[in-house]
């Protein structure tokens, strides 16, 4: 038979007959399409109905014959090949028959569809508001073109919520969703609130309350904007109040310690906490006294020359290339804010002060005359190297001192190796103004609590002070003296094998005191608030850091409501 052979594409088409006198219709085997019996038609049809388009949409159809330009796969013609085999394969779908008993067509599109639910578009809503939180961006982070570029890459279809929406509807959403994950956690839980104040971005008076756990965590519980109020005594006692009954009503826990700096009008309100005769154990800051005695000791006219010589090693461009080019470590400005600073930056001027020597003399005509002086001083020298001996051992303390961890009890033991320390210099004057400060830390709910630790048990108190602290239980609390004697004897409930160093440093103090049956409830309650009190209000102080971060000069439009939602949250999301 002669003639031209017929195309392959036929294989996957069922010739119809047709109602004109001329040409034939085809009907698709895969999915019963029917169509005009033309081959470019054909091919066109088979490529969309088995899968064959690109991502652009565009047909990658079979190229008429002849022409060899098309890209991708194609059916072949005639002239190459008359085989089915010959012709592009693609995943065949099922040809199970519908209800109705018509062939099923297959839903091509949903390869290539990514569709995303209204439950699903919430959540990741929620997901990218809570980013956005976690790492204190700006709002406006959701409404840049390349931010929504990446995420239509990662998820087609999908469009993030604007900056509105995660500054109005997700920030409470997430936020109450977050406390009550913290809820969660400490529920029944017995915490130390901490009290102090601090000043906004608009030089704004605001009191931040902290909920600190035994274990070391630091929540964020109320922020309150005192603009216009006296912060008298009386009138920070309100603020305690409502402070503490937000922290029981939000996080269902029990408040049964305040911590606080040491201020005049702080002390007077922990003196009227305790003349209400209130439950709560309440002291100043041990941190904030280790750092006024690390004042008291300064050696007159060494701070400000040392200093003068630093600053200018730091900013004169001369100087500061040559101090680089001789190897020298990073000199450190001291800030009143950031404590210990003062002890780094001794260390560091002496530790290069040679190379600072050299410079001065090898670049005399360049350096300022009075700071070569200062430099080659070597009554200064010595009189910094002197300071650094008494601020080094304060430094280590207080470092100990300011940890999330160190609770009221461990503090005794940090003052008492302090005191072995400084005593080593055999400096009267720094003795003295050491026992000063010591006796303003010292409270006797200090001395209770030592006496009460399964690991300390009060065995650097002297017989004063474990008198003190007997004394103050009895008033107290005169309850639990029968449970102190037998803690002291270590008499039935305690049994001996309890108060080894291996059972000791294994399980935390709460945990040790509620392993022992017996104790009655009000008893364990009245060593849980003496146990879970943190000895310093360092905690908010890192709050006030992390508020310095969020309403910023930046972001000085945020209001004080929001932004303590916000560094909750960023707090809370960074938690380890």
């Amino acid at each position: 038979m002669s003639g031209r052979k017929q195309d392959a594409i036929w294989h996957h088409f069922k010739k119809i007959p047709s109602n004109t006198m001329t040409g034939c219709r085809a009907k698709c085997n895969n999915c019963g399409h029917e169509l005009q019996g033309l081959v470019k038609r054909m091919k066109i049809h088979y490529n969309k109905c088995s899968g064959k388009e690109d991502e652009g949409g565009a047909s990658t159809s079979t190229p008429a014959h002849g022409d060899t330009t098309g890209a991708g796969p194609s059916v072949p013609s005639s002239a190459a090949s008359t085989s089915a085999a010959d012709v592009p394969s693609a995943p065949r779908p099922s040809k199970r028959p519908s209800p109705s008993g018509t062939p099923r067509k297959k839903a091509v599109l949903d390869s290539f569809v990514v569709r995303t639910s209204a439950t699903q578009k919430a959540e990741l809503d929620e997901q990218v508001a809570k980013m956005v939180y976690a790492t204190n961006s700006a709002f406006r982070l959701v409404d840049h073109p390349e931010f929504v570029k990446m995420v239509e890459m990662l998820r087609p279809g999908y469009k993030p919520p604007s900056r509105q929406d995660v500054a109005d509807e997700h920030l409470p959403q997430v936020y109450e969703k977050e406390v009550r994950k913290c809820s969660d956690i400490l529920r029944g839980s017995t915490v130390c609130l901490g009290l102090d104040g601090w000043s906004n971005v608009h030089n704004e008076p605001i009191i931040c309350a902290t909920a600190m756990t035994e274990s070391g965590q630091v929540y964020l519980v109320d922020t309150i904007d005192t603009s216009g109020e006296p912060h008298t005594a009386d009138y920070l006692v309100d603020v305690a109040k409502a402070a503490i009954e937000k922290a029981q009503s939000e996080f269902d826990c029990q408040v049964g310690s305040i911590v606080t700096d040491n201020a005049a009008n702080v002390a007077a309100m922990r003196k009227m906490e305790e003349d209400e005769e209130s439950d709560l154990v309440t002291y100043g800051c041990s941190a904030h006294m280790l750092n006024l005695l690390a004042h008291d000791v300064e050696v007159p006219n060494v701070k400000e020359q040392v200093v003068h010589v630093v600053k200018y090693f730091r900013n004169n461009h001369f100087a500061s290339a040559m101090y680089r080019q001789e190897g020298g470590n990073c000199l450190i400005m001291p800030q009143d804010v950031r404590w210990n600073t003062m002890s780094d930056c001794l260390d560091a001027y002496i530790k290069n002060w040679s190379k600072l020597l050299k410079i001065c003399e090898e670049h005399r005509d360049r350096i300022d005359p009075t700071v070569k002086t200062k430099v080659s001083n070597m009554v200064l020298k010595r009189s910094a190297e002197e300071l650094l001996g008494r601020l080094r051992p304060i430094a280590i303390a207080l470092d100990r001192m300011q940890r999330d961890t160190t609770m009221l009890a461990e503090s005794v033991d940090v003052w008492k190796e302090l005191r072995d320390q400084l005593g080593l210099l055999d400096n009267r004057e720094v003795t003295r103004k050491f026992e000063r400060r010591y006796e303003q830390a010292m409270t006797p709910a200090h001395l209770l609590a030592n006496l009460l630790h399964p690991t300390h048990r009060g065995a650097r108190l002297t017989d004063d002070e474990r008198d003190a602290a007997l004394d103050y239980a009895s008033r107290r609390w005169p309850s639990i003296m029968p449970m102190i004697v037998k803690f002291q004897a270590q008499s039935r409930p305690f049994q001996p094998c309890k108060f080894t160093d291996d059972v000791t440093h294994a399980v935390s103090p709460g945990e040790w005191w509620c392993s022992h049956e017996g104790i009655k409830e009000e008893n364990i309650m009245v060593v849980k608030k003496l146990l879970s009190a943190v000895a310093a209000s360092s905690g908010v102080e890192r709050v006030f850091s992390s508020y310095g971060l969020v309403h910023s000069k930046l972001r000085n439009r945020l209001g004080t409501h929001k932004a303590a939602k916000l560094v909750f949250l960023f707090k809370a999301l960074n938690m380890k």
